[in-house]
């Protein structure tokens, strides 16, 4: 858990399909771990991908979270609310002002590579510098601006319950992308900004996320913005399919309307993962489950 200031924590789905039962773990377990700590818990949708961002995928997201019965001290109240308020396309000055930090204070080149080089170059798509060395210049819908990593780019994260390892990012993700093709700052980008600027200091994610959490971190540390290495981090198990896959919007999970899921079943799922064996009605029962096991 965080320390002894105010925990903050956040939901931020992306609206680019509808929402399938491990995004729903991951909200009740957000909204548990906040309200055990009797912090604050912010409503965050990550649309800087306009391509795939459509309105019923917005309003999805709130029908979710009322049919849950999950509340959250701060965010949009809808999807108009949040298009004309809350949209991270209001925000690109924001990712653009820490993109430009990072350049400051680090080495960065610009990258004319495809997914397509990228799977033949690499097996594992992990890109291998290429265009380090080209010196390239900014070409709109052409060119990446990427982040250059070696092996002393080392970071660690405080997990809850577990003691801080160093990781080496150039190992896990090397040369990262600051700034898409689209000339938008990329995902790592604008979450490490998001949740600086929220004040963000507890993190509750799937161990999917690890490796995004560790290059937000290294780039936190690269800017020198100490709060985000305070940050506590909660990375849970992913929720599989029937396939024994996780569940992914990319590979077409089904909504969890579709697969008639209850609110009991779903909150029995969270409980089970805290070892605790009764079956919630609510999560305010889900919260009292875990208090009273305590």
């Amino acid at each position: 858990m965080a320390s002894s200031q105010t925990i903050t924590s956040r939901l931020a789905p992306t609206p680019s399909g509808y929402l399938h039962m491990g995004n729903l773990y991951n909200f009740a377990l957000t909204w548990l771990h906040t309200r055990m700590g009797n912090g604050r818990l912010l409503l965050r949708i990550d649309d800087l991908d306009q391509t795939r961002v459509r309105d019923q995928y917005i309003d999805d997201i709130f029908h979710t979270l009322e049919w849950m019965g999950l509340e959250y001290e701060e965010g949009p109240s809808g999807t108009g609310d949040f298009k004309t308020q809350y949209s991270q396309t209001l925000r690109i000055d924001q990712y653009r002002e820490t993109v430009h930090l990072i350049r400051n204070n680090a080495e960065t080149f610009y990258c004319l590579c495809s997914r397509k080089e990228l799977e033949r170059l690499s097996p594992d798509r992990f890109y291998q510098g290429t265009c380090r060395y080209r010196k390239l210049t900014f070409d709109n819908g052409q060119t990446a601006l990427r982040l250059v990593t070696d092996e002393q780019s080392m970071i660690s994260i405080s997990e809850e319950n577990e003691e801080a390892q160093q990781q080496n990012i150039h190992q896990l993700m090397p040369f990262p992308v600051l700034v898409k093709k689209d000339n938008v700052p990329s995902y790592q980008v604008a979450s490490l900004t998001d949740d600086l600027n929220m004040k963000v200091n507890l993190l509750v994610r799937g161990k999917d996320l690890w490796t995004s959490s560790l290059a937000q971190a290294y780039l936190a540390r690269i800017i020198q913005l100490d709060p985000f290495e305070k940050v506590n981090f909660l990375h849970h198990d992913l929720i599989s399919g029937n396939d024994h896959l996780k569940l992914s919007k990319s590979q077409h999970a089904p909504s969890y309307r579709k697969t008639h899921a209850s609110k009991k079943y779903l909150f029995s799922m969270v409980a089970r993962s805290m070892n605790i064996m009764e079956q919630p009605e609510s999560l305010e029962n889900l919260l009292e489950a875990v208090k009273n096991s305590r």
